[in-house]
């Protein structure tokens, strides 16, 4: 019996670039949430700039920081 072929594992730096992709979508359906409640008030730009500050430079702390917020 034939075993099915099995997708080859993504690499490291293939896993961190999807992981980081996830969390930059995170971050803007945050800020598009974020934008109905100061509508007029703060842009987009400006929403995600804040989110992302908390934890600036690694989008894993910024994911952190955006989840122990709730």
């Amino acid at each position: 019996m034939l075993k099915p072929k099995t997708p080859p594992a993504l690499s490291l730096d293939e896993r961190i670039a999807a992981i980081h992709t996830e969390i930059d979508a995170l971050i803007e359906a945050k800020a598009a949430e974020l934008k109905k409640v100061y509508e007029g008030t703060f842009s987009h730009e400006v929403l995600v700039h804040d989110i992302k500050i908390k934890a600036w430079g690694c989008p894993c702390k910024q994911y952190l920081a955006l989840k122990d917020e709730g």
